[in-house]
Formats: structure tokens, C-alpha cells, sequence
């Protein structure tokens, strides 16, 4: 008796542990060139998605090499994200706008999700499942 409600007790414990935590993997492309650097950030909710980089869960950056690069988020919870990627080239860590405010370095999201009208991407538009274990994601950079 004693035994079988340990094994009750320790199988119920085990379907409540939330899921195990992991990495996101992208591979960015479509750069115009391999100067500077690309800065990725990564949101768990559309505020401030994708200009305003306070509102980031999390950022990482990495080396342009052959028109290409990649940026790592891990220990990462499941959850919806969505992810906004820079093409600094100039290295000063922003996003370079015109007086409109449309940028003027490569920009991209998950799902390769496109502006809106005068606005960036929608969260809605770049947002993904993440279920935890390893997740490789591609982004294009284009230039407006």
C-alpha cells in the first residue's frame, strides 16, 4: 500500500513540473552586406514590439559573416515570442531612421512578418509557439 501511493504521489508530481526550458537558434539572411553587426531581440508580448528594445526579454548580437549570421536565446520558457532583428551597420546599437522614422538598416522578423502601414510588424504577425527543447527559426533582413 505504502509503495503504490509513492508511485500515486510521485507520478502526479512529475505531470505538474512545468516544461523544460530551451534554446532558440536564427539564422538571419538576405544581409546587403557584412558590415557591422545584427542585433536580435527577442519579446514575450507586443509591447514595444519590435523599436523599443527596453521592452525586450531579451537581446543578443553577432557577427555578419558571408551576408549571414545567427543570434542564441537559451534557457528560454515555453510561451509565445516573437523576435525583431537589426542590420547595424554603423554599430551605434539603434535602429537608424529616416524623418519619417522608416528605418534605414536592414530589419526583420519572425514569420518574416512585414510592416504595416507606418508602423513595424505586428506582434500577432511575428509571434510563435515556443515549446521548450531546441527551436531553429530563419529571418530574412530586408531594407526599406
Amino acid at each position: 500500500m505504502w509503495l503504490l501511493t509513492g508511485i500515486i504521489i510521485l507520478g502526479s508530481a512529475s505531470t505538474l513540473a512545468s516544461p523544460p526550458a530551451g534554446r532558440i537558434h536564427v539564422e538571419i539572411a538576405n544581409f546587403h552586406n557584412s558590415v557591422g553587426q545584427v542585433g536580435c531581440a527577442l519579446f514575450s508580448s507586443a509591447e514595444g514590439f519590435p523599436m523599443d528594445l527596453s521592452h525586450a526579454m531579451r537581446q543578443s548580437t553577432g557577427a555578419i559573416r558571408d551576408k549571414r549570421a545567427s543570434c542564441e536565446f537559451d534557457d528560454v520558457a515555453p510561451g509565445t515570442y516573437a523576435i525583431a532583428v537589426l542590420h547595424d551597420e554603423n554599430s551605434d546599437g539603434k535602429i537608424a531612421t529616416n524623418f519619417i522614422g522608416i528605418p534605414t538598416e536592414g530589419v526583420g522578423a519572425s514569420n518574416d512578418a512585414k510592416p504595416s502601414s507606418f508602423s513595424g510588424p505586428k506582434f500577432s504577425d511575428a509571434s510563435f509557439q515556443f515549446k521548450g527543447g531546441l527551436l531553429n527559426l530563419q529571418i530574412r533582413v530586408e531594407y526599406y
